[in-house]
């Protein structure tokens, strides 16, 4: 298992965007800087629909990844929230198929006697 690592949670409330723009954040935003990006529906003051964004950025990166989403998003206000992260070891390997070669993610688990793959 990797070392635990530093991270910045950013999050969003987007009241009034179309779904081509909370799609293009999917674009943007990992362009400036996240590691991830979820977009969730959620129900805002007064019962209305709206969304959630969240991204994570490195603490290096989490300004600029803030600077996006107030560029590409309608919301008045980023929260910015230092987290810590812990991963698994992981590498890419090569799988054949029968359509083909594939790349899967293999990482190591908790107890490092076995591993788990999923689509890279």
């Amino acid at each position: 298992m990797k070392s635990m690592s530093s991270r910045e949670r950013l999050l969003a409330a987007i009241d009034d965007a179309t779904p081509e723009q909370l799609g293009a954040l999917f674009e943007f935003l990992p362009a400036s800087g996240a590691v991830d990006v979820t977009i969730t529906p959620v129900v805002m003051k007064k019962n209305r629909p709206g969304h959630e964004l969240r991204a994570l950025a490195s603490p290096e990166r989490a300004e600029e990844v803030a600077r996006a989403v107030f560029l590409h998003s309608t919301t008045f206000g980023v929260r910015m929230i230092p987290v810590s992260r812990r991963t698994l070891d992981r590498r890419l390997v090569p799988i054949q198929t029968e359509f083909g070669q594939a790349q899967v993610k293999e990482g190591a688990t908790v107890m490092s006697t076995s591993t788990r793959n999923t689509p890279a």
